[in-house]
């Protein structure tokens, strides 16, 4: 036997810190350094196992697991969301601030107009994502 190393796919992303933001928010520091600000209403709103996170005082209670893996609540034992799905509804917010920013200048009237936003782009992500800039911060 030999002390090859296997490669499995993609390294898990992890986290370094994450915190509550209201209403529905997680502000996250990945493992490399870069922060950024996740709306979690999507997923809160879409599964039974989160409903307990709809009162702010048990959200608020958000905390980072022992190995930077995922964020959990102690307040709602089923409620947990891993750094892949969180790394995911990043990269969405992101494709959402594209096609929102392509809309609002810099292209075509025609341009604008035939452009479709990506499939899992909801009108509540394209809203969120004009509010943010590119890190995916808040900015209004």
């Amino acid at each position: 036997m030999t002390d090859d190393w296997v490669d499995v796919g993609k390294p898990i992303p992890r986290l370094k810190s994450a915190r509550a933001m209201e209403p529905f928010g997680v502000e996250v520091e990945w493992e490399h350094g870069d922060i950024a600000v996740i709306d979690l209403t999507p997923l809160i709103q879409s599964h039974q196992a989160f409903h307990l996170l709809m009162d702010w005082e048990v959200f608020a209670t958000l905390s980072l697991d022992d190995w930077g893996w995922g964020i959990y609540w102690p307040s709602a034992p089923l409620a947990a969301i891993p750094t892949t799905t969180l790394q995911d509804l990043q990269m969405l917010a992101l494709r959402c601030q594209d096609y929102s920013a392509a809309g609002a200048g810099g292209v075509g009237y025609a341009q604008r107009t035939t452009q479709s936003p990506p499939a899992d782009c909801t009108l509540e992500h394209i809203k969120l994502a004009a509010s943010c800039d590119v890190a995916g911060t808040r900015t209004r």
